[in-house]
């Protein structure tokens, strides 16, 4: 897979599927922080703050990120 990261987005190529995705800022965010060393919590916790959203769409937010950059096999 390349990552290439532009004005907060990112661009992830899957060349084993021949897919590209593009992630949102947020989901770009997300993505960044899912390396084993934060849990679900305190990246929402960390969106709270950086992206001013409240606590609860935060958890949403990351929960939806999550589960569709593991659906994606991502």
């Amino acid at each position: 897979m390349t990552l290439s990261p532009k004005d907060g987005e990112m661009v992830i190529l899957d060349r084993t599927r021949g897919l590209v995705h593009q992630l949102n800022g947020i989901a770009s965010f997300i993505w960044e922080r899912c390396n084993g060393q934060c849990t679900p919590s305190e990246i929402a916790a960390q969106l709270c703050q950086i992206f001013e959203v409240n606590e609860q769409d935060a958890s949403r937010d990351v929960v939806a990120a999550i589960e569709q950059l593991q659906k994606l096999s991502l």
